[in-house]
């Protein structure tokens, strides 16, 4: 949570556009699971999705996110979330990283071709990218382990 109000100090809300307040919303929530989650799981995979979670959200919050149309933040995103797909160990959590990469790259395409419509992707982007994470956090339980 002091890294999320650390960027909140760093940019007030009176400048944060309406997307980077998205992203600052779930970026709480995903940030409360994740330390829940690496606290009761205790695993290098949850470890690395959680760095590329943070390095996603410091990308919003830093003078690129002025620099660059959301297509270029997309891949930006994809970026982030491909290295970490290298270091995964597990194939649950490889291919649930998959499903990010392979949405975020939509969300490039969508970003790209409807620059000036709000979709129905761009819509639901935040509640889409919170079950993603949910999966994400979901794959790295050993579920035979917990019966």
């Amino acid at each position: 949570m002091e890294i999320i109000e650390w960027a909140v100090q760093f940019k007030s809300h009176a400048t944060l556009t309406l997307s980077q307040q998205v992203v600052l919303g779930v970026a709480n929530n995903l940030l409360a699971i994740y330390l829940m989650a690496f606290l009761f799981i205790r695993s290098k995979d949850i470890a690395i999705a959680f760095c590329a979670t943070i390095a996603c959200v410091f990308v919003s919050y830093s003078s690129t996110y002025e620099l660059v149309n959301g297509w270029q933040l997309m891949l930006l995103y994809c970026f982030c979330y491909s290295m970490a797909y290298q270091f995964l160990t597990g194939a649950k959590t490889r291919f649930s990283c998959a499903i990010m990469i392979l949405f975020t790259a939509i969300m490039a395409v969508d970003a790209w071709t409807n620059a000036t419509v709000e979709t129905w992707l761009y819509n639901h982007y935040a509640s889409t990218v919170t079950c993603i994470h949910c999966v994400i956090i979901a794959s790295c339980v050993r579920w035979r382990r917990t019966k």
